[in-house]
C-alpha cells in the first residue's frame, strides 16, 4: 500500500460534520513499530474508518514515508479535511489522525508524555513489543484522559456554544481572527487559518506552559508590521487570543476584547 492510494473516508455525512461546531478534534491515535505493526490504536470521536488491519499496512507505507525522520520533527501528511502527524520514538512510531488546526508543539507533549508510559509500561509487562499488541484500560485511561482532557474544569457542552458565540462575532466584528484554547495549550476553536496559527501559537506556547509551571496567568501583547495580538485568560481553565488590524486603537483593541471575554465568562457562569 502507498500513502497516496490511501483514504480516510468519514463515518458521518457532511451535514452531521457540520452539526459539530467546528470543535478542533484529535480523531484517531495509533502507535506502531519499524515492521509496521500497530501495537496500540485509539478512536477518540468514532468520525473516521479506522481498522487495525487497514492501519497496519498503511503504518507500513508511513515506516517508508518517514525514513529521513531525524529526532523530535513532526512530519504531517495532508488527508484533507483531516491530516496525519508521524513522530518517531526510539524505535516506536506514533501516528495522530486531526483536524487541520491543531496545537503542534501541545501534540509532541503528549507523544512524550504516552511515550513514557508506555515504556514503563512494557517494562513492567515485559511486553514484546516486536510481536505483542498493548491491550490495557490503564493505558486507555490515561490516554482518553490526556487526550480528550476529561476534567471537570472543561464543560464540553458550553464550549459548543462558545464556539457559535466567537464564530459569530467573527461575522460581525472587525476582528481579524480569534482562537480559544484551554490552559494545556489545547484549541477550541480558532478562525485563522493554519499556517497563521502555528505562528500565532509558537509565540504562546512559551506562555502557556510558564503559566501552567507557576500556576500564573499573565497577559500577552504584541504587534508585527500588519497585526496587533492580544492573548489573556478568561479564567484558570481558558485562554483567548485575538488579531486586529495595526491600524486599530490599542485602546478600541482592549475593550473590544473585553465585551468578548465578559460575554464568554457569562455563557461558563450561566
Amino acid at each position: 500500500m502507498s500513502i497516496n492510494n490511501f483514504k480516510i473516508e468519514p463515518k458521518i455525512s457532511t451535514l452531521d460534520s457540520n452539526n459539530i461546531h467546528n470543535e478542533q478534534r484529535i480523531h484517531y491515535l495509533f502507535i506502531f513499530n519499524r515492521a509496521g505493526i500497530c501495537l496500540y490504536g485509539r478512536n477518540f470521536t468514532n468520525q473516521y474508518k479506522m481498522n487495525d488491519q487497514l492501519v497496519s499496512a498503511f503504518c507500513s507505507a508511513l515506516i517508508t514515508f518517514s525514513m529521513e525522520m531525524v529526532g523530535n520533527n513532526l512530519k504531517k501528511i495532508d488527508f484533507h479535511p483531516v491530516e496525519i502527524v508521524l513522530l518517531q520514538k526510539k524505535g516506536l512510531y506514533y501516528g495522530i489522525l486531526i483536524d487541520h488546526k491543531q496545537n503542534m508543539n501541545l501534540l509532541k507533549d503528549y507523544i512524550e508524555l504516552i511515550d513514557k508510559k508506555l515504556r514503563d509500561y512494557i517494562l513492567e509487562n515485559d511486553v514484546n513489543i516486536e510481536v505483542e499488541n498493548i491491550h490495557d484500560h490503564l493505558i486507555d485511561e490515561f490516554i482518553d484522559n490526556l487526550i480528550m482532557e476529561n476534567d471537570a474544569s472543561y464543560d464540553k457542552e458550553k464550549e459548543k456554544i462558545l464556539i457559535e458565540f466567537l464564530k459569530s462575532v467573527i461575522t460581525k466584528s472587525d476582528i481579524e481572527g480569534i482562537v480559544l484554547f484551554t490552559n494545556r495549550g489545547k484549541i477550541i476553536y480558532s478562525s485563522i487559518n493554519s499556517d497563521n496559527l502555528k505562528t500565532l501559537l509558537d509565540k504562546l506556547d512559551f506562555r502557556i506552559k510558564v503559566s501552567s509551571d507557576n500556576n500564573s496567568i499573565v497577559n500577552l501583547f504584541y504587534s508585527t508590521k500588519k497585526e496587533l495580538i492580544f492573548s489573556t485568560p478568561i479564567n484558570q481553565s481558558y485562554f483567548i487570543g485575538a488579531v486586529f488590524g495595526i491600524d486599530t486603537p490599542l485602546g478600541i483593541a482592549e475593550y473590544k476584547l473585553k465585551k468578548i471575554i465578559k460575554q464568554i465568562l457569562k455563557i461558563l457562569e450561566g
